[in-house]
């Protein structure tokens, strides 16, 4: 992240609030290598962070409200402002404040006094509707800020999930946890392999070859998950899922899993002995191969056979005069 980033983050909130901004927190966008529409399945994703982050300018308030800015959208400078306090409600869908306030909500039962005031900048290089997970970061990074201005200590993973249920309740969006957990539990320079099955395991994933490069091409399409096909397809997998178990097969999605993980299994050992039989096969041929030219060889060069010798003609035993005396 840069130093840039945060400057322009602080000199919105100067700009906006006046004064200095005393918390400043960020979180980042992603990529996904594999793994598209699993981690609502329970499945396997493994996501990487990218270098373009959601920053944001803060400083605590009295009170019980919440007011924030931001510079991307709408007009730069703008104050939204919502409760921060057992009143919050959901703002109009579509309203970027969601992001944070669905945070706050969920932050609540978390403070001491069950209350929270603070007025906060945005700043975004995570490019909006570009499914790099603009709102992941944006809730990520608001909940830093909570976790920051009233010295919570929570685990990333419970921070993850957290904001995933801020997308659930505030947002609209049924997501997966791939984008809370790779942006709450993300390290530079690797992926982030995440079993989306509870308790969540998750490894990090060197991406440290120097033969390996990643290439991230924008294509300029924007969505949001809110208001796409996204919700209808989580429902499709919801029904399909409850239409097997209602068939008989209560462990569908480990069932499917294991199956899986047999097929991999037998498939790579009969392509390893498929190559250790074909190896055999060519190196019994070149034997062979080599037998045989090594005994032309010999039976030629080496040691010849001997010349045939003329039949010898048999020989009349010896004539004998008899004598008689």
């Amino acid at each position: 992240m840069s130093a840039e980033l945060i400057q322009e983050a602080k000199q919105l909130f100067a700009d906006v609030f006046g004064g200095q901004a005393t918390f400043v927190t960020s979180a980042p966008g992603r990529v996904n290598l594999i793994g598209e529409h699993t981690d609502y399945n329970e499945g396997f994703v493994m996501p990487f962070c990218i270098d373009r982050f959601t920053v944001i300018a803060a400083r605590p308030t009295t009170g019980s409200v919440c007011r924030v800015t931001s510079a991307q959208g709408g007009v730069r400078g703008a104050i939204a402002s919502f409760p921060g306090d057992s009143s919050l409600t959901p703002a109009p869908s579509g309203d970027w404040t969601n992001y944070m306030s669905g945070v706050v909500k969920e932050y609540l039962a978390k403070l001491p006094s069950g209350v929270c005031a603070f007025d906060a900048a945005v700043v975004s290089t995570v490019p909006l509707g570009g499914g790099l997970s603009s709102s992941a970061s944006l809730e990520v990074a608001t909940a830093t800020l909570i976790e920051a201005i009233y010295q919570l200590r929570v685990d990333p993973k419970e921070k993850a999930l957290l904001c995933q249920r801020c997308e659930h309740n505030f947002c609209g969006t049924p997501c997966g946890i791939m984008d809370q957990f790779i942006s709450a539990c993300g390290r530079a320079g690797h992926a982030l392999l995440i079993d989306c099955r509870p308790p969540f395991a998750t490894e990090h994933v060197p991406l440290s070859d120097p033969r390996l490069a990643l290439v991230v091409a924008n294509s300029n399409v924007k969505h949001t998950l809110s208001g796409s096909e996204y919700p209808e397809r989580v429902q499709q997998c919801k029904d399909a899922c409850a239409a097997m178990q209602a068939a008989g097969h209560p462990e569908v999605p480990l069932t499917v899993y294991l199956y899986t993980y047999i097929f991999i299994f037998i498939y790579m050992y009969m392509y390893i002995y498929i190559y250790i039989y074909i190896y055999i096969c060519i190196y019994i041929y070149i034997y062979i191969c080599i037998y045989i030219y090594l005994y032309i060889y010999l039976y030629l060069y080496i040691y010849p056979p001997s010349p045939a010798k003329p039949p010898v003609a048999a020989q009349s035993p010896p004539l004998t005069r008899r004598v008689l005396l």
